[in-house]
């Protein structure tokens, strides 16, 4: 599935020099743009007394995580990315994970573009400031690796289709398909734990500038 790419060549950067963007980087990074969108349209189109709601709930959060200590925040930040992650990968597993794997990345960025709309609508230039210092660098990061995630899932998912329904064949084959996979996924989710640093660090250094009431 999937398996063209766009090929972008450059005149002015070098000659016979060709830029690779692989398909499913384009469709999944689209789709996580999409999801924040929906998360920012929904804030917008929400009712008073949900945004109060909400607006509370973050407040309470952000006020409770200033008296926690880093090590604190980075073990709970990291886990919850993690779990994020572990998801994902368990509907990787799935010949018919496709769907879920694509709204687990449309759910991240829902909550993203509602967190952020929410500060911003709220609290307006403030609230958006904050976002930017101290949510945006873990949301960036995490968003990237969880797209090239989803393309690996996507093809682990493919394979496990053509191996039930084609002619794959063997059963160490498979075995040694998933071990390769389990093994890449977890080097690519290496970068969670700078989500995470980067995260905590950018919470510490920045929050103390915002007080929300």
């Amino acid at each position: 599935m999937f398996k063209k790419s766009v090929i972008i060549k450059t005149k002015n950067i070098r000659p016979n020099f060709k830029l690779n963007l692989d398909y499913k980087l384009i469709i999944y990074f689209t789709l996580f743009l999409c999801g924040v969108i929906i998360g920012v349209l929904l804030i917008k189109n929400a009712g008073d007394d949900f945004n109060r709601f909400f607006s509370d709930l973050l407040i309470k959060h952000v006020n409770a995580k200033k008296h926690n200590s880093f090590i604190t925040d980075f073990c709970f930040v990291f886990l919850c990315l993690l779990l994020l992650f572990f998801l994902n990968y368990l509907c990787s597993l799935s010949a018919v994970g496709f769907p879920f794997i694509w709204l687990i990345l449309i759910g991240f960025g829902v909550c993203c573009g509602a967190v952020t709309g929410e500060f911003f609508i709220t609290f307006g230039l403030k609230g958006l400031g904050f976002c930017l210092l101290v949510d945006i660098p873990c949301y960036a990061i995490t968003a990237a690796t969880l797209v090239c995630c989803c393309c690996e899932s996507t093809k682990i998912c493919n394979n496990i289709f053509f191996y039930l329904f084609g002619n794959y064949g063997c059963d160490s084959g498979r075995n040694q398909l998933l071990k390769e996979y389990t093994l890449k996924y977890v080097i690519m989710c290496l970068p969670l734990l700078l989500g995470a640093f980067a995260s905590t660090v950018c919470f510490k250094m920045f929050s103390g500038f915002f007080t929300f009431t």
